[in-house]
C-alpha cells in the first residue's frame, strides 16, 4: 500500500499519514508577512544621462522567509518626454529587472505615484502614464544600456523574478534619461513593498522492509519530529519521536519500526 498524505496546518506544522510503507513528499508556506521600504529622498532626471541620485537604495534586514511577491511605487514622478526615461530595479542576489522603458511617448507625466507590480495592465507604449498601477513593460526595440555602475544587461522583465528569493540586503533602483532635450525628477522617492513567507521544510518518508525512514534537511532547525498513532477532528495527543536522528549530507534521518497499520508523523517548531 502506498503512503498518503494529510495537511495538518498550524504554526509550523507539518502532517503525513503512514499507511504501510510507500514514500511521499509534502511542503508548504508557512505564515506570510508583507512590509514596505521606503528612500524618501528626492532626485533629477537629468537629459541624456543618469538620475542625480544613481542608484537609489533601499536596505532590509532582518526580515524573515523567502519572497512571494515584489511591487515598486515611484513616488512624484514628472518627466516631459517618458519614453527617453528607463528604470531598472537591481535586487540584493543581482537580479535585473525593467520596470519601464519607452513608455509613455511623448505624454508629459506630471507628478504621478506609479506602481509597478505584476499582472496589470502594462506600463502604456504610447499614451499617458498617471497614478496607477502598472505591470512592468520595455516598449523599445533595441537594447537598452544602463551606464556604470548599473549591471550590465541581460535585464529581465517581470518581478517574479524575484519570487523564492531571500529579501534582505541592498535594492537598488536606477533611472537613466536616454535621449536629449527632456528632463523630468522624482520627487518623493520610491517605496519597495515585499512580501516573504517561511517555507516549511519538506518531510519524506521511504519504506525500508519493516521500518521507515524519514528526513528532512537539516538547515531546518528548531524542528521535532513527532508521532500519533491517531489524527482526528479533536486534540490529537502527539508524542515525541526519540529514535536517533542521524545527519547525512546536510539532511537528518530517523528510522521507525512500521509496528501499525497507521501511523501519522509531523514535524513541528
Amino acid at each position: 500500500m502506498n503512503a498518503k498524505s494529510v495537511i495538518r496546518m498550524g504554526a509550523g506544522l507539518l502532517g503525513l499519514i503512514v499507511v504501510m510503507g510507500g514514500s511521499t513528499v509534502w511542503a508548504a508556506l508557512g505564515p506570510s508577512m508583507t512590509r514596505s521600504f521606503t528612500n524618501s529622498e528626492p532626485f533629477q532626471i537629468f537629459d541624456e544621462g543618469p538620475a542625480s541620485l544613481y542608484p537609489s537604495t533601499v536596505t532590509i534586514e532582518e526580515m524573515p522567509g523567502l519572497i512571494t511577491s515584489v511591487s515598486v511605487s515611484v513616488l512624484g514622478l514628472n518627466h516631459s518626454f517618458p519614453a527617453d526615461v528607463d528604470i531598472l530595479l537591481v535586487g540584493p542576489a543581482g537580479h535585473k529587472v525593467i520596470l519601464m522603458s519607452d513608455a509613455g511617448g511623448s505624454f508629459p507625466i506630471d507628478e504621478a505615484n506609479v506602481t509597478f507590480a505584476d499582472g496589470f495592465p502594462p506600463v502604456p507604449n504610447s499614451a499617458q502614464i498617471v497614478t496607477a498601477t502598472y505591470s512592468p513593460a520595455n516598449w523599445g526595440l533595441t537594447a537598452d544600456i544602463f551606464p556604470s555602475p548599473a549591471p550590465t544587461a541581460p535585464y529581465l522583465i517581470g518581478l517574479t523574478n524575484f519570487t523564492g528569493l531571500d529579501p534582505n540586503g541592498d535594492w537598488q533602483l536606477y533611472v537613466f534619461d536616454d535621449a536629449l532635450e527632456s528632463v523630468g525628477s522624482v520627487n518623493n522617492g520610491w517605496e519597495l513593498t515585499i512580501t516573504s513567507a517561511e517555507v516549511l521544510p519538506e518531510l519524506s518518508i521511504l519504506h525500508q522492509g519493516q521500518d521507515i525512514q524519514l528526513a528532512w534537511a537539516a538547515s531546518a532547525t528548531g524542528y521535532v519530529l513527532e508521532d500519533s498513532l491517531e489524527l482526528t477532528d479533536g486534540p490529537v495527543p502527539w508524542s515525541v519521536v526519540t529514535n536517533a536522528v542521524t545527519v547525512i549530507n546536510g539532511t537528518n534521518s530517523v528510522v521507525v519500526p512500521l509496528d501499525q497499520s497507521f501511523r501519522f508523523f509531523r514535524l513541528r517548531k
